[in-house]
């Protein structure tokens, strides 16, 4: 739908719209990233069953094939547009990069997951006071940790 504002050159409404979208997928893929990230302060006997019960018990769903291959469409499409804009404002490129680091990050993509987190890190550090610099931070730390 965006899109379709896009082509008409009406900005306001596609920009409005790519926000929406951009803050819908970051928050569902925050929720997935922390479960799937979850590890329980004790150890258990069972402990994929214990890690499972937890997840459920944050109602967090995985992506499906189609979901996934949705999300790496739209979220690249957006990310670049906002890096093509003119007017380019960070903290709308820190947050669709942040988004595309986790979902490149659960779909185990290692160096595209770190690639994007680092341009949403460098983005951020343009934003004073941005709320997560720090989420950001950590992010990119899990990551490199994994890749290791």
């Amino acid at each position: 739908m965006a899109n379709v504002f896009f082509r008409q050159n009406k900005m306001s409404i596609a920009d409005s719209l790519y926000t929406e979208v951009t803050d819908i997928w970051h928050s569902c893929l925050s929720k997935l990233v922390k479960a799937r990230s979850y590890s329980p302060e004790k150890p258990v006997e069972n402990e994929v069953t214990f890690q499972r019960t937890e997840i459920s018990a944050m109602n967090v769903e995985w992506l499906d094939e189609a979901q996934e291959a949705e999300a790496v469409q739209v979220l690249n499409v957006i990310f670049d547009i906002r890096e093509q804009d003119a007017k380019q404002e960070p903290i709308k490129v820190a947050k669709i990069a942040h988004a595309l680091s986790m979902l490149y990050y659960l779909l185990r993509d290692l160096p595209k997951a770190s690639e994007f987190g680092e341009k949403a890190q460098t983005a951020s550090k343009l934003v004073p006071k941005y709320g997560d610099a720090e989420t950001i931070e950590k992010f990119l730390k899990l990551v490199k940790l994994e890749s290791e």
